[in-house]
């Protein structure tokens, strides 16, 4: 079968073309004919069940990734095993218009079988929509902390305003937690986004996203994934109206043996948009981290302004991070540019802070808590319980 949606980086520029690897792929049986049954014919939603069934079609086709940079963990079909459905404005309640942007808005995510798998087999996920010019306040998403599978729309019309706060919590086992969100932000709209994803040790986490901004549209995304686990993401911001802006601020905090692959690209397909990739993170013990930040310049962009850059500050001799910045620019009157930059704490920090009365240890934490300023301040003006408990989880693994 030979589905259209939108890849993750452009394959070719002028007369070249770029050779993308494909992961190897392993066809298993997890009892998923079994379980997608039993979700058709217990849904209430003949919309979604619709476009669920024609979706399973390609679902079948494609095998398991075996990705070369991070091994998630295999998914659990059993039935019980699907955690809690969440509570209102679910994914359940689409409507026709949900689920026309739910196909329009069509990508490939951390991989093609991983996107397809949240959605048809999703116990868990929210659709959110505004109407024309509200504000729509501050929206406290919660998800059970065992494994779930989401698929969650994000809609907001015309002069709208949202604040979306999710939290994630490893589950302390060996199953996967698999999402995607896509966010349709129309024109003169804003939205902010944080996301808190906290990984146990055993924990898999992939996380796909897609979001459209509309003419003079503004999107804020504020992500943390801290702890032990493995967390694999792949968001891809399209900028299809002119002057939109956005900041991405992904932000990671690595320990023990923890693997971290962040993907981030933005799309400039409008002219004057801004486009800026932040990612700022702290690696220690043996953890690893590769942020790919990718800044894709298409023809008509003009005025467009792309920054991307990344932060790490490193705690140990053992710890290893890889930063992979791309530019692909199809337009000549832009500004692009990329930064990377890897750092450990200087003697003299050290010094000062012990100095006044704190520990080696201490000192340590104090300044890497300063790398997810950005983070807490933004949480504090929105709900402080939220961002003290944050604070908290974040020195507790320092």
């Amino acid at each position: 079968m030979n589905t259209l949606y939108a890849k993750t980086v452009r394959s070719g520029h002028k007369n070249f073309k770029s050779v993308i690897h494909e992961p190897k792929r392993v066809f298993e049986s997890y009892s998923e004919e079994e379980m997608f049954k039993k979700i058709i014919k217990e849904s209430k939603n003949n919309l979604l069940s619709g476009y669920q069934q024609k979706r399973f079609d390609e679902y079948k086709e494609i095998g398991f990734p075996l990705f070369r940079r991070i091994n998630l963990n295999r998914p659990d079909f059993k039935a019980g095993n699907f955690g809690k459905p969440c509570g209102s404005n679910t994914i359940s309640d689409i409507d026709e218009q949900g689920i026309e942007l739910i196909k329009k808005y069509d990508f490939e995510g951390t991989d093609r079988k991983y996107l397809l798998m949240a959605e048809l087999f999703s116990n868990c996920g929210y659709y959110i929509k505004t109407q024309d010019d509200q504000d729509a306040g501050i929206i406290k998403l919660w998800y059970d902390d065992t494994s779930i599978f989401e698929n969650s729309l994000f809609s907001l019309k015309p002069g709208s305003k949202a604040v979306i706060i999710r939290q994630i919590s490893g589950n302390y086992s060996d199953k996967l937690r698999n999402g995607v969100i896509r966010a349709i932000i129309e024109r003169n709209a804003e939205l902010v986004l944080i996301n808190i994803i906290k990984t146990a040790k055993a924990d898999s986490i992939s996380e796909s996203g897609y979001f459209s901004l509309s003419e003079n549209s503004r999107l804020k995304v504020i992500e943390l994934s801290a702890g032990q686990g493995k967390f694999v993401s792949n968001y891809v911001y399209s900028m299809d109206g002119k002057n939109s802006v956005l900041r991405s601020a992904p932000m990671f905090m690595g320990s023990d043996e923890s693997v971290s692959d962040i993907f981030h690209t933005v799309k400039f397909n409008a002219p004057a948009a801004i486009g800026v990739l932040e990612a700022k993170g702290v690696l220690k013990d043996r953890s690893s981290c590769i942020f790919r930040g990718t800044l894709d310049i298409n023809k008509g962009a003009f005025d467009a302004d792309g920054k991307e850059s990344s932060f790490t500050l490193s705690l140990s001799p053992h710890a290893r991070m890889q930063t992979i910045p791309g530019l692909l620019v199809a337009e000549n009157k832009v500004n692009a540019s990329h930064a990377a930059t890897l750092g450990s704490i200087s003697e003299d920090k050290l010094y000062y802070m012990m100095n006044r009365g704190f520990s080696k240890a201490q000192a340590k934490k104090l300044i890497s808590m300063g790398i997810f300023d950005e983070l807490t301040e933004a949480l504090d003006s929105y709900d402080k319980d939220i961002a003290q408990e944050t604070v908290d989880y974040v020195y507790s693994i320092l």
